[in-house]
């Protein structure tokens, strides 16, 4: 019997909290280039160096610095999120996202070596932001099918005192009489009011609030032999948090259902934690105009902690009974680690007569590669962190990013522009092109630099999902503007 409570409990934690494949894409899914110089020109010229934020993607490129320097980034963003659900699709809601963060802090402190060969040895130590996890979604439509489907999957074949081992969803639906047992066919059948009626429409709609980051500290050690060959290594110590509200909420506004009127669920999570990686590079100067790039990253290993909680409050009319009201799961805590994949990215520069430069990055991703580790000695908890991991084989791909960019230089201006096209990570999903552009300006100890991104992408998810009845699909279209500005000094 306790096998099968620990295997009630494991299957609800592991459909409401975050382990899933769309955790392996966010997590891996990262930007690099945190300055606006970078951004400018499409974070693509690791091969030319002198840049901190690309020090992520190449930290030889950290040997390039000829003194050293200090530099701060503040940013700014908007999003919006058009979403609709599938079956409804003439009803779409808009959503806005104002952000405002801090994209990089860094210092590089450059020295001379009195070696004759080995020219420089830097070091550089600091913070870039990867990935912005804000967005806010919402949609509303009427379509059939019903949550509490998916919660008389979860619950028939168990006896009452065992869905309680299910506090998160079927257990508190059944605590709210969102579900109850079926007098007609016996102790671990349930029903629903809506069971009956499953041709009727209901108004649904959801909002869903995310939040977070991805930023990764630094430390960099980078030395340059004979102005011909650059080296360096990083250690990278990424910081990861995010959070999600959902509000769900189903209404019969035309009455057609008998005694149900409405519901709302709620779901809570907070994922937070830490990882380490190694990045090694090189680069090397075939001439004074080109210059050829190579870097290797590992892959990052994260130990994850999630915290999340559930709430119901079903309403019906019943000459017989009153609603029983809202009710509360407790909080749950999971904890467990994640690799994301390793990557390799080779890179291309070429210097224009000192009037600029254009260069190439193209790097390998292997999303398929991202494995969970449940930490756990379970046996449901081990099958369902293997079949997890033999989805995320199966049905995430290996891909292909690829950068472009370059800059003009017009007296102390500078002017850029880029673009990136990323490789699609599902079969589903197809190539995303980011779009770049910026301003810089130089003097001989300060700088500073404007730098902006467009990324357009589509997706969609499940509001929840059954095995026998209607998934309830949403299809959404995210559109991003981000505005960087780079202060730098030289010291």
């Amino acid at each position: 019997m306790k096998y099968i409570y620990s295997f009630i409990l494991i299957f609800i934690l592991f459909n409401l909290s975050a382990q899933n494949i769309s955790d392996v894409i966010r997590y891996s899914t990262i930007e690099y280039g945190a300055t606006g110089r970078a951004i400018g020109t499409g974070s693509s010229f690791s091969a030319i160096g002198a840049d901190f934020s690309l020090i992520g993607s190449n930290p030889a490129g950290l040997a390039a610095f000829r003194r050293s320097e200090l530099v701060i980034t503040p940013s700014f963003s908007l999003g919006s999120t058009n979403a609709n659900l599938s079956e409804d699709v003439e009803l779409s809601t808009n959503d806005k996202k104002i952000g405002v963060g801090l994209k990089n802090f860094g210092l590089v402190f450059a020295s001379k070596t009195p070696a004759r060969k080995w020219k420089t040895f830097n070091f550089g130590l600091g913070i870039n932001r990867l990935a912005t996890f804000g967005n806010n979604i919402s949609y509303a439509g009427s379509t059939t099918g019903s949550i509490t489907d998916r919660w008389l999957e979860l619950a028939q074949g168990f006896e009452p005192d065992e869905l309680a081992q299910d506090p998160f969803e079927a257990g508190l639906a059944f605590g709210v009489d969102a579900i109850y047992q079926n007098e007609n066919t016996g102790p671990r059948e349930y029903a629903s009011d809506y069971q009956s009626f499953r041709s009727t429409r209901l108004n649904k709609s959801q909002t869903i609030n995310q939040s977070g980051y991805l930023s990764e500290f630094g430390i960099s050690l980078a030395s340059n032999f004979k102005d011909k060959l650059y080296v360096g290594g990083m250690i990278g110590l990424p910081i990861l948090l995010f959070e999600e509200e959902k509000t769900y909420k189903e209404i019969d506004e035309n009455g057609t259902v008998d005694f149900f009127e409405d519901l709302e669920f709620k779901e809570n999570l907070s994922v937070a934690g830490a990882g380490v990686n190694l990045k090694l590079g090189l680069i090397y100067r075939l001439n004074q105009q080109l210059r050829f790039g190579l870097a290797g990253h590992t892959a990052t290993v994260y130990a994850l902690e999630e915290d999340f909680s559930t709430s119901i409050d079903y309403r019906f009319t019943d000459p017989n009974a009153n609603p029983i009201g809202l009710r509360e799961s407790p909080s749950g805590n999971f904890q467990y680690s994640l690799k994301t994949p390793w990557r390799l990215i080779g890179s291309v520069g070429t210097i224009i007569a000192k009037r600029g430069f254009l260069s190439a990055e193209v790097e390998y991703v292997d999303y398929s590669s991202g494995r969970f580790n449940f930490q756990s000695d379970a046996g449901a908890e081990i099958d369902r962190q293997n079949n997890l991991n033999a989805e995320i084989a199966n049905d995430l791909n290996s891909a292909i990013n690829l950068r472009l960019g370059g800059e003009w230089t017009y007296d102390i201006y500078r002017f850029r522009a880029g673009a990136n096209v990323l490789g699609a990570i599902t079969d589903e999903s197809g190539n995303t092109i980011v779009y770049n552009a910026g301003l810089g300006l130089r003097k001989n100890a300060f700088f500073m630099d404007l730098g902006y991104r467009f990324n357009r992408s589509e997706g969609e998810f499940y509001a929840y999902q059954t095995s026998a009845y209607s998934s309830q699909l949403i299809q959404n279209d995210v559109i991003n503007n981000t505005f960087i500005l780079t202060v730098g000094f030289k010291i």
